[in-house]
């Protein structure tokens, strides 16, 4: 066995001869690769004539000869990886002159740049940030929703379902988790007759999400999709290890945070778009105009606002250059590369209107990148509704987000005389009316009417509501009513003790919509205030009733979330749901 340094440039190989050296004696040396590639780490000597070494007999004035050194050329690749090998073989001539006795030897070769003899000790796991805090849960149901971001946790990460039994390994390895570098590898969701898509590696990064971090955003995914995680344990010197794929888990069909109303469909949606002038009074952007954006958000989809036509957006949405000169007005420019005094993006990380995390970890900088939390802080997940906000002065609108300038009500004058001409058209007597009409034409008959065109404003929009009340009531006889004379005695404000509360949401009839709108509920809270506190809702006011967590609130629980029973609270001290 012989050991060479990648930068040695040589290896130096002794071959022994023993026994009668009374002839000459020939053998081939020759190399064969292995770990060791030829030409990336070696140069080859060939199982060919030009390896052969010679031993020249022992003449009456010359020794015979006993020993010789072979050189192998070592190559630098500056790649840094394991150690590798490859071996010499000595082959006898074709005089079958010589007997070998050690016929291979191994050869080493010692990486300068070698990876760290590092690894984590169990593969890592995926899970929705959702149960982050529980990943032996997640071994049930491995089934993460759509929407909502997902991890990637290592054996040495203390929140390992395993973590007792790997923890300790970790530390004896020196592994430092907060080192580990990650990747991702997605698939399409399978086809209906079960073939699957290989595994790709998602490279994919945004101006405000990363593929090769802790954890990876919802865009990257959707409903049936196949996700894996490889990690590559790195030692307290920073030293990089070995990697580690997860198995593959598949993302949940049925379970999300925001569905289509139309489950499997994704189409347009509504959304609204207002522009407001703030006048000298606002206090914090006086004189400017305001644009509001407010948009529906669906499980894996990216609201997109620009005042510049959108195309390409593998192009739009990366870090290239043209993104920042081509949209100067849009949610696509993080709040360090807007150009105009404002922007859509920020440099908040959280909703200032909303109290605490809606869902766990949403709001968490160790998880997820600031650049990504600037961007979903416009995001109201209780909600499932994005508002962009932003103020421009007349000159950035003009200049910056190529816009003009029009005069508001404005329609041309069309009143003066209009000559109106008929023409009389003759039919046979007791001749039914049909189309096409059978007569005889007539000359025009020609007069004369003045009309004057009134010039109206256009109309002014008005916010529509559909003026929805909820009862809570102890009668079931009124729950299950048409609801015609109304709630208003049967509605209950207090209950006793084991009563049964049913609740129902009615719509104002003197809205009369009938099949025209449908109404869902998709999430109730139950919650009771602390020191007589009574929850209300109106956040103007910055009072949010059971929707966020408030010091204000003794207690507070999600008891229905459509579609998602993992967000539901079961426990409450020794009581159980089912």
């Amino acid at each position: 066995m012989y050991v060479a340094n990648e930068k040695d440039e040589q290896l130096v190989a002794l071959i022994y001869r023993s026994g009668d050296i009374n002839h000459k004696s020939t053998v081939r040396c020759y190399t064969r690769q292995g770990s060791a590639q030829v030409m990336m780490d070696f140069k080859e000597r060939p199982n060919t004539d030009d390896s052969v070494v010679v031993f020249l007999p022992d003449i009456e004035f010359r020794e015979g000869e006993t020993k010789h050194f072979v050189e192998v050329e070592i190559l630098y690749d500056g790649v840094r990886e394991m150690r590798e090998a490859f071996t010499v073989h000595l082959k006898a001539d074709e005089n079958m002159v010589a007997e070998t006795q050690m016929s291979k030897a191994i050869v080493y070769i010692e990486e300068m740049d070698s990876v760290a003899d590092v690894t984590f000790p169990a593969v890592p796991q995926v899970v929705s940030l959702l149960m982050y805090d529980d990943t032996a849960k997640s071994k049930e149901n491995p089934h993460p929703p759509t929407g909502y971001p997902v991890v990637c946790v290592t054996a040495c990460n203390p929140k390992y379902s395993d973590y007792d039994k790997t923890g300790s390994i970790c530390t004896m390895e020196n592994i430092n988790d907060t080192l580990t570098l990650y990747r991702w590898l997605v698939s399409a969701p399978s086809g209906s007759d079960g073939v699957t898509s290989p595994m790709r590696e998602v490279d994919s990064n945004t101006f405000f999400t990363s593929t090769k971090s802790i954890s990876l955003d919802s865009i990257y995914f959707q409903a049936g999709s196949r996700l894996q995680c490889a990690a590559r344990a790195v030692n307290a010197n920073g030293d990089a290890g070995l990697e580690l794929l997860s198995p593959i888990y598949t993302v949940n069909r049925e379970e999300g945070l925001c569905q289509p109303r139309i489950p499997g469909t994704v189409g347009a949606e509504p959304f609204s778009a207002k522009i407001r002038y703030t006048g000298p009074g606002d206090p914090d952007h006086p004189n400017l105009v305001r644009l509001t954006v407010t948009m529906p958000h669906m499980d894996g989809m990216l609201p997109v606002i620009s005042t510049r036509p959108l195309s390409n957006f593998e192009l739009t949405l990366s870090l290239d250059g043209t993104r920042v000169g081509h949209h100067k007005c849009s949610n696509l420019l993080d709040y360090n590369e807007i150009q105009t005094k404002y922007g859509f993006i920020t440099e908040e990380t959280k909703n200032p209107k909303v109290i605490g995390e809606m869902s766990p970890y949403q709001y968490s900088s160790a998880l997820r990148s600031a650049k990504t939390l600037r961007f979903y802080q416009n995001l109201n997940l209780e909600a499932c509704l994005w508002e962009f906000n932003s103020y421009y002065d007349i000159s950035e609108l003009l200049t910056d987000c190529s816009g003009s300038i029009g005069t508001d009500g404005q329609v041309r004058d069309y009143s003066g005389t209009y000559t109106v001409k008929f023409i009389p058209c003759t039919a046979a007597p007791g001749q039914p009316y049909a189309l096409p009409v059978i007569c005889n034409p007539q000359d025009p008959i020609a007069f004369d009417m003045d009309i004057r065109f009134q010039q109206v404003s256009d109309p002014v929009a008005a916010e529509f509501s559909l003026n929805t009340q909820m009862f809570l009531l102890s009668k079931k006889e009124l729950w299950i009513s048409d609801g015609s004379m109304g709630f208003g005695e049967g509605a209950d404000v207090a209950f006793t003790k084991g009563s049964e509360i049913y609740g129902r949401v009615m719509v104002d009839p003197v809205q009369n919509l009938g099949d025209s709108f449908s109404c869902n509920i998709e999430k109730v809270f139950l919650c009771t205030g602390a020191d007589g506190y009574v929850p209300k809702y109106s956040p103007d006011s910055q009072e949010y009733g059971c929707l966020a967590d408030s010091p204000s609130l003794l207690y507070r629980f999600k008891i229905l979330v459509r579609k998602q029973r993992v967000m539901v609270a079961c426990i409450f001290r020794s009581l159980i749901s089912i």
